[in-house]
């Protein structure tokens, strides 16, 4: 008898099809509650921020609620946007340019404007371009009348056009011919190099007006205008058009430097070398900002000098002769950083140590370790470690250099035969933290499926640091051993971050009543600063990262661990992020 299965079919039993749609159905239907609970969360994160005290604090949760929404709700998220903005406005129209502490005034919204300019161009070009110039920072106060301070305002307008030149590559090109009418930001070049790859006709329209634009500078006067001419020569080629470079792949587009053409290339240098070939002989007859600026180009120039003997060969003499010239006037050090520019870039640790030889004694330490760390990070950790036992004089940077190289060497392996040297390598450094940081990084590189060596190594990091949190150190050690725990043991984990936030709510009320008296503030008004509030917001930060990778596989725990958190202001920085990871987890599935 025989069987043949040629014409058979599989038939699918009614009930297991049926199952398969029931277990479908309800993974939908759980996604969609969560989908809900994660936005009735936002809400709710919002909602509580309108109690702060702090404009920037609300501005903050604000601008990234409004981030979150805009998918789900365009139009409210643009409202949100547009009301934060007014608010931060108002911040910046409140700071007093003649206020002796002008700059610690301006740091937190300068900081937030940066975030949500960012925010909204991925969203609105326009509504980033409004946003911009409703908000405009006031101008910084001139320390040095002799040195033109870069514009922060036209940064971030470059900022915008980069970023928006793939969708609106129009609009980019008008932001950055109305930018050059106002002055000169290094920044141009970074969108110079946007629309080369994307426009070339409209990336040289942009280099000839920028080269119109630094012809009317004195460039060793105007930093800015210096970095960007600098720039442009370290965009352009080193091969000729005709001869392609050996690793161009056949039917790949040109490099983009070339199509700047070698007559860009040329009058740039002739702008740079005229400037400098201008220079007084002696550092001594310029200002300090001028003598940085011109330091600054000349060492620049000398890296580059194979470039201008082939596009510039008569000025190549003379530069010389100014380089020296000027470097002689200079102090010893700082004459043989300058000196040896090029071989501390692109020299070989040999080429470092011969080097070495050369420069006062009291740097020479400098260049071997530089040395030390070419050969590691060429793969020769042998030679590496020769090099510094056999050269570094200073015993504190010999040895810490030594260790530094063995941690290296072992976080970058996750080879079970590691744990062995890891526990010979801890009784040498000097301090628990040391011990801990080099535990978890060799466990953060484990593989996921290396458990046992990975807790083997975990348990031993939390024995030596137990239940202490006296100082930062030992709290800090603690998160870090908590956020390593989420990939081999989240129970773990759980345990530790409901201890942090107990020890957080216990430090933060000690801190408000000792603010006045401490040398570091982080309250204002008496609510804790979000953003760069000093250690107390930094914590936060690391046990909020560390729940919202949590909070994927209990939501509920998370939340009623950081609903321990005492304070609105603490608890809505420890939620923000878990709502972020939700929100933007949800959207890739």
């Amino acid at each position: 008898m025989s069987i043949s299965l040629a014409s058979s079919t599989v038939t699918v039993p009614p009930a297991f099809s049926q199952l398969q749609a029931d277990r479908g159905r309800a993974q939908r239907d759980k996604q969609r509650a969560l989908v809900r609970k994660a936005f009735s969360l936002l809400d709710e994160v919002r909602g509580e921020a309108q109690t702060l005290k702090r404009p920037e604090n609300r501005v903050r949760i604000q601008a990234i609620a409004a981030d979150l929404l805009w998918k789900r709700d365009p139009e409210r998220a643009r409202a949100l946007f547009v009301e934060a903005g007014q608010q931060l406005a108002e911040m910046m129209r409140s700071i007093d340019v003649n206020d002796p502490d002008f700059y610690g005034q301006i740091n937190i919204p300068a900081q937030l404007r940066q975030e949500m300019l960012f925010m909204i161009s991925q969203r609105d070009a326009i509504l980033a371009l409004e946003f911009l110039r409703t908000t405009r920072q006031p101008p910084p106060p001139q320390i040095d009348p002799s040195h033109k301070e870069a514009d922060p305002e036209l940064q971030l307008e470059l900022s915008l056009a980069a970023q928006i030149t793939d969708h609106d590559p129009a609009m980019a090109l008008r932001m950055a011919e109305e930018n050059l009418e106002k002055g000169l930001s290094s920044e141009i070049t970074n969108l110079l190099q946007r629309f080369m790859a994307q426009s070339p006709q409209a990336g040289m329209e942009l280099a000839h007006r920028l080269l119109r634009k630094l012809r009317s500078e004195k460039l060793t006067a105007n930093r800015e205008a210096a970095n960007v001419a600098l720039n442009l020569l370290q965009m352009m080629p080193r091969t000729t058009p005709d001869k392609p470079a050996a690793d161009q792949v056949p039917g790949e587009p040109e490099s983009q430097a070339f199509i700047l053409g070698e007559d860009v290339y040329r009058e740039v240098i002739d702008l740079v070398t005229t400037a400098v070939l201008h220079l007084p002989p002696s550092v001594t007859g310029l200002s300090f900002s001028e003598r940085d600026t011109a330091q600054y180009m000349l060492t620049s120039l000398q890296s580059m000098m194979t470039q201008i003997e082939k596009y510039a060969p008569a000025r190549v003499n003379a530069l010389r002769a100014k380089i020296t010239q000027f470097n002689n006037s200079l102090d010893p050090q700082t004459r043989a950083y300058n000196e040896n520019q090029e071989v501390m870039q692109t020299g070989t640790a040999d080429d470092l140590i011969e080097a070495a030889g050369r420069v006062p004694a009291e740097i020479r330490d400098q260049f071997y370790q530089q040395a030390a760390w070419k050969a590691a990070n060429s793969g020769d950790l042998v030679r590496a470690r020769q090099i510094a036992s056999d050269h570094i004089s200073n015993s504190y940077q010999r040895n810490s250099f030594l260790l530094d190289l063995e941690r290296t060497a072992l976080s970058n392996s996750a080879d079970q035969s590691k744990v062995e040297q890891v526990l010979q390598l801890l009784p040498r450094l000097r301090s628990v933290e040391e011990r801990v940081m080099t535990l978890t990084q060799v466990v953060m590189g484990q593989p996921a499926n290396n458990q046992r060596s990975a807790l083997e190594l975990l348990n031993l990091a939390h024995s030596l640091v137990g239940q202490r949190t006296d100082d930062s150190a030992h709290f800090n050690a603690q998160l870090q051993i908590a956020q390593a725990y989420i990939r081999f043991e989240p129970a773990r984990s759980f345990e530790l971050y409901e201890q942090a936030i107990d020890r957080l709510n216990e430090l933060v009320g000690a801190a408000v009543v000792m603010d006045g008296f401490s040398c570091q503030r982080q309250f204002k008004d008496g609510e804790l600063v979000l953003q760069g509030g000093g250690s107390l917001a930094g914590f936060l930060d690391q046990c909020a990262n560390g729940l919202s990778s949590l909070a994927q596989l209990d939501l509920e725990r998370v939340l009623a661990i950081t609903a321990r958190l005492q304070r609105s202001e603490t608890r809505l920085k420890a939620r923000l992020p878990i709502v972020q990871n939700l929100v933007s987890q949800l959207a890739l599935e």
